[in-house]
């Protein structure tokens, strides 16, 4: 907002004159305002990258994660497999003696 003040002119008229204290206000926090925004901006940015760097760990986490259950799955079942294989060998010959 301006402000303007009247002044008596010299044929006794006035005259609309702005407040030029009062300009300079308005300009500094005009600039005050725009460096605000821009310190809200770059930490916002600075927010998202660590965020989206956490979410990048955490997703190859979980993708090591799935696959070392993969490869316990797989284990158990080849030691499931050999121990069936195993089991009916030793009952075989069990039954011959």
């Amino acid at each position: 907002s301006r402000l303007f003040w009247l002044k008596e002119g010299g044929l006794g008229g006035t005259v609309l004159v702005e407040d030029k204290k009062q300009v300079n206000m308005d300009a500094q926090q005009d600039d005050q305002h725009q460096d605000l925004t821009l310190f809200v901006q770059n930490l916002l940015k600075e927010m998202q990258g660590r965020f989206q760097t956490m979410s990048d760990s955490i997703v190859n986490r979980i993708d090591d994660m799935g696959a070392r259950i993969d490869d316990l799955e797989k284990s158990i079942s080849e030691l499931i497999q050999e121990a069936g294989v195993e089991g009916e060998a030793v009952g075989t010959s069990q039954q011959l003696r």
